[in-house]
């Protein structure tokens, strides 16, 4: 079980919504990350997904950590995670292809 995963979007309330429609939970901003969205899964679990603007990096800081953006970031990403969610695979596959969302396949992962 996931409580809580962070990945980047190119276009992070737009993932964030779509995400919370296969959680079928909410899509809030996530203030400490300017231009972030929380997604919150609504689940006994506390499950939740940070989607931070693409270039984000977390990194240390005094007291908190820092959130920054990386302009030489690369449009790619290594995050990706198998997550639980109460969307069925078909649920899934359709609103993946809704989004043009590559997978591989899209029940086990999506190109965010």
């Amino acid at each position: 079980m996931i409580h809580h995963i962070s990945v980047s979007a190119q276009n992070p309330q737009h993932v964030a919504q779509v995400l919370a429609e296969i959680f079928k939970g909410q899509a809030v901003p996530f203030p400490p990350a300017p231009g972030s969205y929380m997604v919150v899964a609504m689940d006994e679990h506390g499950t939740a997904v940070e989607v931070l603007p693409a270039g984000s990096e977390i990194m240390p800081g005094s007291g908190p950590c820092v959130f920054a953006k990386n302009p030489m970031a690369s449009e790619f990403t290594a995050t990706h995670a198998a997550i639980s969610v109460p969307a069925c695979q078909s649920e899934i596959e359709s609103i993946g292809a809704r989004e043009g969302w590559a997978g591989c396949p899209l029940r086990s992962r999506l190109l965010l």
